[in-house]
């Protein structure tokens, strides 16, 4: 089944979201009974703050599936609350009032997932979905590359640089491209 999800002033997609079987830590729910018409007129935004590899931090409490879109290979996780971790608040005092959620990915997943849309679906008590929130990612992309020595934080050639008159060389950092 295809959804369509209309961003605001951006661009349109269509996105095949939650119809498979949940499965991490003993939690096993299908989610079901989702249909085109429940997503015309969700509310979205861009709320969703993914700050470390297990960390991404909500506006409210509540029932959340992450998802990367790919095409019409959509992948889906169960986000879990978790405890604020006291150094994220120290780090993002604007986001203090925020509810902590445990993502339960390895790391080499983490770095796959961001190369894709990714999103936060807020779901019912029933499973169906409330709203939508885009997920920023800025920071733990820091997080991934830029923590361990001898990685992008390191690299001081970065730019253009140029080679004769005629031509330029560039050297650019994109851990997602």
């Amino acid at each position: 089944m295809t959804i369509e999800i209309k961003r605001p002033k951006v661009i349109q997609s269509g996105l095949l979201l939650l119809l498979m079987a949940l499965s991490f830590y003993g939690y096993s729910q299908t989610i079901s009974n989702f249909n085109s018409e429940q997503f015309t007129g969700l509310q979205h935004d861009y709320a969703a703050h993914w700050l470390q590899d297990g960390v991404i931090l909500l506006p409210e409490k509540g029932q959340y599936v992450l998802v990367k879109h790919e095409g019409d290979n959509d992948e889906k996780i169960k986000l879990q609350a978790m405890e604020r971790p006291p150094a994220i608040v120290r780090q993002y005092p604007h986001l203090a009032k925020f509810y902590a959620y445990f993502v339960p990915l390895e790391t080499d997943t983490i770095k796959s997932w961001l190369k894709h849309e990714v999103m936060v679906v807020a779901l019912s008590a029933d499973n169906k979905p409330l709203r939508l929130s885009y997920v920023q990612t800025g920071a733990v992309i820091d997080a991934l590359y830029t923590s361990a020595e001898h990685d992008a934080d390191e690299v001081n050639d970065l730019g253009a640089v140029a080679v004769n008159e005629h031509q330029v060389q560039f050297k650019l950092w994109a851990p997602t491209a």
